[in-house]
């Protein structure tokens, strides 16, 4: 929701044109800067999420246990690293910034959805199957159907 009327205000309130491919050159130096803090945000809410759990005993307790979560962050990460330095060399007037740029836009349209699903839906499968086994064979329940 913050990410679309950011894109909302930038858009309506400040007139950049944010969709709209220059005709020549590299673009507004309005429009990378936009999506250079953009993705410098969000990659440093990622780095925080991978991170904090091996700097802070607290940040371990809170956050889940499970190393894929933190795997799931690391690449997120280091993905919006790679948009970063896209804009920063098209902010710079480097033509070749569009290379990091469409990169990482590429990985992340392909990649996610894979990632999101080997991360969160597979994992959690495996977990109810393996809950749903536990109870089936658990002595309670094996002696609440001998009577």
């Amino acid at each position: 929701a913050m990410d679309a009327l950011a894109k909302a205000v930038a858009v309506y309130g400040g007139g950049l044109a944010l969709f709209v491919p220059p005709a020549h050159g590299v673009g507004s130096p309005g429009v990378w800067a936009f999506w250079a803090v953009r993705s410098l945000l969000v990659g440093m809410v990622y780095a925080v999420y991978a991170f904090a759990p091996r700097v802070s005993e607290r940040a371990r307790a809170l956050l889940p246990a499970r190393p894929t979560y933190a795997r799931y962050a690391e690449l997120l990460g280091a993905l919006y690293s790679t948009y970063v330095l896209g804009c920063i060399m098209l902010l710079a007037g480097m033509r070749f910034g569009y290379c990091p740029f469409g990169i990482a836009s590429t990985a992340y349209a392909w990649g996610f959805p894979p990632l999101v699903y080997f991360t969160f839906v597979q994992l959690d499968d495996a977990e109810d199957s393996l809950d749903l086994y536990q109870e089936l064979h658990s002595s309670d329940l094996l002696s609440a159907l001998e009577l």
